[in-house]
């Protein structure tokens, strides 16, 4: 089978590889769709990686049931978490036309979710979960640094959870341009503008009632422990290796409520849910493209190229 492999650091090459030995516990997915992680290029820095297939964004149809309670046909999407460690991460994933998967923490997927839906469940759950955790209820006022597609993800559900009033910081103008594009609910701002702090707190009308943080800098996490009215809520969501250093005085006087998220797994039912029966937006509309197996190394180096504007990619095996 086609599987693009993670060939060096930064690096990576389309290859033949043998079909998956499946384990009694596991499947084999036909790949429909598997959407490319803003997590995957971070994780290409890594040498531990080399020879790994990522992927870990993905929706198909079952191939051999093995020993599972599934029927080959079966329309399913792929959970994040598995004993054996993340398909895409810990052991192979998505970025091949199969597959293999523990069939304990696979999903059925209804028939009225589409493929690009599908393959979108895991960032959308991320979202969706981000908004939990900030509280969000009928009638606050939320702010969002970056403009990507977990934040544009988050914007939709906190519009859906109630919030009256959804800002958004960007650096990079394309990026705005492409949210706009793609109606995320939010008025926008350019975070460069020396006077970006007093625009934001006139426009919440003295402070936010949760700030919520996808880049995860200095000068972002600054801006929402400034940004957020006293006793609000700051949600960081950013994964970095390094100490990120912040106003520890400011934070303790504001009695602010800073708290970190991580995860998707516990969400996907409700996502799912939700996305089915109210069809509160269509998650297809955050794909920027689709390409094919052979596409996915230039696609990568697109993705984190300075001045992109792309949201999510897709590949369609």
């Amino acid at each position: 089978m086609k599987a693009c492999v993670m060939k060096d650091v930064k690096t990576f090459e389309v290859r033949d590889i043998p079909l998956p030995t499946l384990k009694d516990d596991e499947i084999l997915l036909k790949v429909n769709a598997c959407s490319i992680c803003g997590s995957d290029p971070t994780m290409s820095q890594n040498p531990a990686y080399i020879g790994r297939v990522f992927g870990h964004e993905v929706c198909g149809e079952v191939a051999d049931p093995n020993k599972s309670k599934f029927k080959k046909g079966d329309r399913i999407i792929m959970g994040t978490s598995a004993a054996r460690g993340c398909p895409g991460v810990r052991r192979d994933g998505g970025y091949a036309e199969y597959v293999a998967v523990e069939a304990a923490h696979m999903l059925p997927m209804p028939d009225c979710i589409g493929d690009q839906a599908g393959c979108l469940i895991e960032p959308l759950a991320i979202g969706y979960g981000t908004a939990l955790a900030a509280g969000i209820k009928p009638g606050a006022r939320i702010l969002i640094t970056g403009c990507g597609i977990i934040a544009s993800i988050t914007a939709l559900w906190a519009r859906y959870m109630g919030a009256s009033y959804v800002a958004m910081t960007e650096i990079n103008k394309a990026k705005i341009d492409r949210a706009k594009s793609v109606n995320t609910p939010a008025e926008f701002f350019d975070a460069h503008a020396p006077n970006v702090l007093e625009k934001l707190m006139e426009a919440s009308g003295g402070g936010f009632d949760a700030c919520i943080d996808c880049p995860g800098s200095k000068e972002t996490i600054a801006l929402c422990i400034e940004a957020a009215k006293p006793s609000g809520t700051i949600v960081e969501i950013a994964i970095h290796y390094e100490p990120v250093s912040i106003n520890y005085l400011k934070l303790v006087m504001k009695q602010l409520n800073f708290k970190g998220f991580y995860g998707s797994m516990p969400y996907f039912e409700d996502v799912i849910r939700i996305i089915a029966e109210e069809k509160p937006f269509d998650p297809a509309a955050l794909i920027t493209k689709e390409i094919g197996i052979h596409e996915i190394p230039e696609a990568i180096t697109e993705l984190t190229a300075p001045g992109s504007d792309i949201l999510k990619i897709v590949i369609r095996p």
